[in-house]
């Protein structure tokens, strides 16, 4: 599972906004036991995540899981007659991430730290594509995103 910065990173750009640790630690205690089966984990404790995906599967939808981009804005293309509550949404975008993550490299993880790192760090550089808003500039926790990244190196970060 990517660290935290990265979850709330996430948060920030498919939701607006940061969703609080009660959601970081039920998200956390759902993959405390990759530790001990990788990414077969998710057959425990994922029934949410499950369901999602077949609700979107029934309506012939995929989400893109191979690239950190296309995944961010394939949830912004999920059909407005597709419904589903909150809980579903935020579950849907941390599963992907945590799935793709779980299947990288390190060098590949290294290049997704860089990626976002660059989000972070130059948000400007990401309002042409929507990837950020310029309001999501003035959240609280989008500055502790930037305080938080700006002091740490690169391998501190993964």
């Amino acid at each position: 599972m990517p660290q935290r910065w990265l979850h709330n990173l996430l948060d920030i750009i498919t939701h607006g906004k940061y969703l609080g640790d009660g959601w970081w630690k039920y998200h956390k205690w759902k993959d405390e036991i990759s530790q001990q089966l990788g990414v077969k984990h998710r057959i425990l404790r994922h029934d949410d995540y499950k369901k999602i995906i077949e609700k979107l599967k029934t309506k012939g939808v995929s989400i893109e899981v191979n690239d950190p981009y296309e995944l961010l804005k394939s949830l912004h293309r999920i059909p407005e007659d597709i419904k589903f509550n909150k809980t579903e949404l935020i579950g849907l975008a941390h599963e992907a991430i945590d799935y793709v993550w779980s299947s990288l490299p390190r060098e590949q993880k290294l290049g997704w730290v860089n990626a976002y790192r660059d989000v972070i760090l130059n948000p400007s550089n990401y309002f042409k594509n929507r990837l950020l808003e310029p309001d999501d500039l003035d959240l609280p926790e989008f500055k502790k995103l930037q305080e938080h990244i700006k002091s740490k190196e690169i391998d501190e970060l993964i």
